[in-house]
């Protein structure tokens, strides 16, 4: 059986901080869901809710004071479209602490917030730099990470789990990426 791909649910708009193409408005996002035949995405920009306490230092505060609420529901209204449910939500982070940074009441605002536990390449934000230094630190931060989000009392129905094992838990190197997710798998 093929693997059909029928949503997107993690695109940033110009907003974001990470994506400062001009282009990608809510319009075009939708024009791409159009052009896709996707019948679901999420506009998903980066968030840090102000009403959640940010630990200080690391990388966190100097990406995140910007990309608050204020910030993000400037892309309100969504626009529109007949056959295309077009979510409106954010990507947060999870720090070393295990502080998921939205509040319930933020969330109740949202269609859909993903959660990343693997920013690993915010060292001191999101993972310790001792832990950051090797694959079995990463694959240890990654599986406790993975263990308290999944033991939160969230609404699944709207969260969802950005990149976990994508390349933000190596930083692009395949050979260290492969190691951590050997380690992850149980495997030596």
């Amino acid at each position: 059986m093929r693997y059909m791909v029928d949503h997107d649910l993690h695109i940033h708009s110009f907003g974001s901080m990470c994506s400062k193409a001009p282009e990608q408005t809510p319009a075009r996002i939708l024009q791409y869901a159009t052009d896709e035949g996707y019948p679901v995405v999420a506009l998903t920009d980066h968030f840090w809710d102000e009403t959640v306490p940010m630990p200080q230092g690391g990388w966190g505060p100097d990406f995140y004071t910007s990309q608050n609420w204020e910030h993000i529901r400037k892309q309100l209204p969504l626009p529109r479209h007949d056959t295309i449910r077009f979510l409106f939500g954010a990507e947060v982070d999870m720090t070393l602490d295990g502080t998921i940074g939205i509040s319930p009441e933020r969330l109740a605002q949202m269609d859909f917030v993903l959660i990343s536990i693997s920013h690993f390449h915010c060292t001191d934000f999101t993972i310790s730099a001792d832990e950051a230094a090797t694959a079995e630190g990463k694959a240890a931060a990654l599986l406790r990470k993975l263990e308290w989000v999944l033991a939160r009392p969230l609404p699944w129905h709207k969260v969802g789990l950005a990149h976990l094992l994508g390349q933000k838990v190596s930083g692009g190197d395949p050979d260290l990426h492969c190691a951590v997710i050997r380690l992850v798998q149980g495997e030596r």
